[in-house]
């Protein structure tokens, strides 16, 4: 969305996600805006109003002028009014994760109102208390599957025909514990688009909390298209970018009853514009585990350059974010640390380790557990650090 604005006599657009505080509270569920015209006896009001658009650099094939002019009827339902969203999200709150996420995504991407909502969230308990033994995954691939539906489905189907003809075909697959289910958010200039879970390959930090995989999200920032953001010249982005992007990586957001924090990126996501966020969860050995508790865990860069370098500091708390295979856990008395070769700053070893044939041959049976035909691969002899197969150890 864009506003455009007169400033020291030289015209610019400035991109905003609603047009007033009332708007910001409809804009992320109401994809269309009606605009009301009232007649003037001293003017087209139509035309001053299509003239207004090619003012602001809206293209004539965007302008569409029905003559005579049609009579469209319009209700206030108050689908969206925010006593009805915050009692939807504190009734989400009781949902376990994978099924409050995709209860949020079909009102998050425009694919049932709150009144559907509310038709569906009595059926949606019934089922997790008939299916309880299978866990709330089972509601939540069923509810998945819904969405898709949704999109696909006749326009003469009622959404609760829909949801009816789905749990009757609905069979499934328990998820295995080897596949990583992330859950992924969008956020647009205007709206969260939710989506997934996808099987995703995981990371060091994700493996060292198995069982709390739903308190981590990958959210990526995107314009309303799915691509990076981009702007003409006349457009200033620096504002929207400040409010949209920077405020949400700052305070987190608020999903399905649940408050998540930022927690960091992988290099090569980030050149998507994805980051991960984090959940706040209790561990038992841990204690309480936030985004904080996680980057120190990762290393103590006290007293280093890298402390003053934020940059390089974010480049190597996003080596643990790499995404890589699972392999073995190896004890303490395993490994030792060696010094690099030379003296600063000529430093050249750059990490090269060595390693034994014995643990070489246990890493590759590992590994091949994941692989789709292990016959056909030839055992590697040495591992580098860009090839697919890098491994980060942890000492168990």
């Amino acid at each position: 969305m864009e506003k455009f604005q007169i400033h020291e006599l030289m015209a610019f657009k400035q991109r905003v996600g609603f047009l007033s505080p009332a708007h910001a509270q409809v804009a992320p569920y109401a994809r269309h805006l009606r605009v009301v015209l009232f007649d003037n006896p001293d003017y087209d009001v139509v035309e001053k109003f299509v003239s207004m658009c090619l003012i602001a650099g809206l293209s004539k094939t965007m302008v569409f002028k029905h003559s005579p002019a049609w009579q469209i009827e319009a209700l206030r339902l108050g689908f969206f009014s925010s006593k009805r969203i915050h009692h939807f999200h504190k009734t989400l709150s009781g949902f376990h994760w994978p099924v409050a996420f995709q209860l949020e995504s079909l009102l998050r991407n425009g694919l049932l109102n709150m009144d559907d909502m509310d038709v569906l969230i009595p059926q949606v308990r019934e089922l997790s208390r008939k299916h309880a033994r299978q866990g709330a995954d089972y509601a939540g691939d069923l509810l998945r599957r819904y969405s898709e539906a949704l999109r696909l489905r006749p326009a003469w189907e009622s959404p609760v025909k829909c949801y009816q003809r789905i749990l009757t075909k609905f069979k499934f697959t328990p998820p295995t514990s080897k596949i990583f289910r992330c859950h992924h958010v969008t956020f647009t200039p205007t709206r969260m688009l939710l989506e997934g879970p996808y099987s995703s390959p995981s990371n060091r930090i994700i493996r060292e909390y198995q069982g709390f995989e739903n308190h981590f999200l990958r959210v990526s920032f995107r314009d309303e298209d799915r691509l990076q953001y981009r702007w003409d010249r006349e457009v200033d982005g620096t504002s929207f970018l400040t409010e949209r992007v920077g405020n949400t990586l700052k305070n987190g957001f608020e999903l399905a009853g649940r408050q998540f924090y930022f927690l960091a990126y992988s290099s090569s996501a980030l050149r998507e514009h994805a980051v991960w966020f984090v959940n706040p969860f209790f561990h038992p050995q841990k204690g309480r585990v936030d985004a904080a508790f996680i980057r120190a865990s990762i290393g103590s860069f006290e007293g280093t350059k890298l402390s003053k370098q934020p940059s390089k500091l974010a480049a190597r708390l996003a080596q643990a974010f790499t995404a890589t295979v699972p392999s073995v856990n190896i004890r303490k008395n395993e490994w030792k640390e060696t010094f690099d070769l030379g003296e600063e700053p000529y430093q050249f070893t750059d990490g090269v380790g060595t390693i034994s044939k014995a643990l070489s041959g246990r890493i590759w049976v590992k590994l091949c557990e994941y692989t789709r035909n292990p016959g056909t691969t030839v055992q590697p002899s040495a591992v580098s650090y860009l090839h697919p197969l890098f491994i980060s150890f942890r000492p168990s």
